[in-house]
């Protein structure tokens, strides 16, 4: 879970048979804003999650996905229009890839500041 100035974000990587998901809630109405689905091509989508520096009006959630052994990072960036008091979402995949070597293998993601820092974690 990562929660924001406007946003809780929760992923569970588990869910939709292996697939997984990650859902954004308004932090103040609690309304459901945007879902990202795992795929036949995209499993285990949130299995890590992280925030760097939110930018005024812009949470950039950078979150992973795997195929297979192909690890691969993604990032969605969440604006807030005060004006228009409504969120957008732009979602970009597979900004960054890597092999494992294993289906076991993941990418792990710690952001501090504006720097994420990204470390494939062997199973094998």
């Amino acid at each position: 879970m990562q929660v924001t100035d406007g946003l809780i974000i929760l992923g569970c990587s588990e869910c939709s048979v292996g697939k997984g998901w990650i859902k954004l809630y308004d932090r103040k109405t609690m309304a459901l804003l945007h879902t990202v689905q795992g795929d036949a091509d995209n499993f285990s989508t949130g299995s890590s999650m992280a925030i760097t520096r939110e930018i005024p009006g812009i949470t950039p959630l950078w979150y992973t996905t795997q195929n297979g052994n192909t690890l691969k990072l993604n990032t969605l960036f969440a604006s807030y229009s005060s004006d228009a008091m409504t969120w957008g979402f732009d979602d970009r995949v597979d900004q960054f890839t890597a092999q494992g070597n294993s289906a076991n293998d993941k990418l792990i993601l710690n952001a501090i500041g504006e720097t994420l820092y990204v470390k494939v974690n062997s199973a094998t």
